[in-house]
């Protein structure tokens, strides 16, 4: 059994994402053959995220200003012992003390322009911080996971010498069962009204208010043509989001994970063009669940709808260019909609299907293990 350090804050300090992936760890312990411990244990179960209510406090006063995302730390807690571990697993951080114990790192590697509008900003960072932030990590016994083809492909290219020390491991989702291909056929015929939805706590940094309007554009225009409804699943976290009446929107509010998923078995389409996206693994749940994702047009989210051939991709809070994935996702015929979303589910069982994670992520983690005696 591989003894697993894990490089957290305590979880009121941490995104939700952050706090469902850390306890995704703790479910698939014995399939990965590992012992994660967790040092502040006192915190497991918390029903609410501090970080989250603080923010959402702000957005009812009508305050804008968000807290920064809060990293693992520099130096390990107290309750680190060399001896006693194999791996130190962290996200984003290298550890300064831990020793010889090799480390698992969660990062991201984005050339600037490649996630998000190209800035020069983010170039300064890239080349300032990014660059000296994996050179730090491939100094120590590291095995970097990465979440997309095009970060391997950077990483190669930047850090030749250490090619073999990164891997591409999507995340673990214990609780995600996809729909049966009968059920995804079932729904796809029942089409008379085509179902749109949308998830996200963060829904204006998701890009609800832009979605919106692109779907009141699109009802509009196939008035008489196509039926349509949008519906939105969100606690509206960062602030409210404007919902026109008599366009056939349905309000479902904040859901607990298991009715998102019942909820999402219904939909035909998911859309989500975020302003700031990272990852987004709302979309693989979409693509469980027998939907066709419009995506927004950055990468990792490009691979997801294989580059437009499983789905469709827009540029954010871009009306026209939304309006426009909407209209062509809606107007699909039959069998081409079902194709589509039978190819995103026959994507997902081979990538993202749980037991073909847990498999990845084991065998990465044995490869980690080994590193403990080896010098560069």
């Amino acid at each position: 059994m591989i003894r697993v350090f894990v490089n957290l804050l305590p979880f009121y300090l941490q995104s939700s994402t952050d706090i469902n992936y850390a306890r995704s760890l703790g479910k698939s312990s014995s399939k990965i053959g590992a012992f994660f411990y967790y040092p502040h244990k006192w915190s497991w179960g918390l029903k609410e995220n501090l970080k989250l209510v603080i923010n959402k406090f702000l957005s009812i006063i009508g305050c804008r200003k968000r807290i920064n995302v809060v990293h693992p730390k520099e130096f390990l807690n107290s309750e680190f012992n060399e001896k006693e571990f194999d791996i130190v697993y962290s996200q984003g951080t290298c550890p300064q003390n831990s020793g010889n114990v090799p480390l698992f790192i969660e990062s991201g590697l984005w050339r600037p322009g490649q996630n998000k509008a190209y800035t020069e900003f983010d170039e300064h960072y890239f080349t300032q911080v990014t660059i000296p932030l994996f050179q730090d990590y491939l100094k120590h016994n590291s095995i970097v996971n990465l979440k997309s083809n095009i970060e391997i492909e950077n990483a190669k290219q930047l850090f030749p010498c250490y090619k073999n020390s990164f891997v591409k491991i999507p995340f673990l989702l214990p609780d995600l069962i996809p729909i049966s291909q009968s059920e995804l056929l079932a729904k796809h015929k029942e089409d008379d009204t085509i179902r749109i939805g949308f998830v996200g706590g963060q829904a204006n940094r998701k890009g609800l208010p832009a979605l919106i309007q692109a779907y009141q554009k699109v009802k509009l225009e196939l008035k008489g043509i196509k039926k349509m409804e949008l519906h939105i699943i969100s606690g509206y976290n960062d602030g409210n989001v404007y919902v026109p009446k008599g366009y056939d929107i349905k309000e479902h509010g904040k859901l607990p994970y298991g009715n998102v998923l019942q909820v999402m078995k219904t939909w035909h389409i998911f859309a989500m063009v975020s302003n700031n996206e990272s990852y987004g693994l709302v979309y693989i749940e979409a693509m469980a669940n027998g939907c066709i994702n419009i995506v927004r047009d950055f990468y990792p989210q490009r691979e997801f709808v294989d580059f437009g051939k499983i789905g469709f991709l827009a540029f954010p809070d871009n009306i026209e260019s939304i309006s426009k994935a909407l209209k062509d996702a809606i107007m699909l015929t039959r069998d081409a909609r079902i194709s589509m979303a039978v190819s995103g589910l026959e994507k997902f069982n081979t990538e993202y299907e749980y037991t073909h994670v847990v498999k990845q992520f084991r065998e990465a983690l044995n490869k980690c293990a080994s590193l403990k005696y080896v010098n560069r």
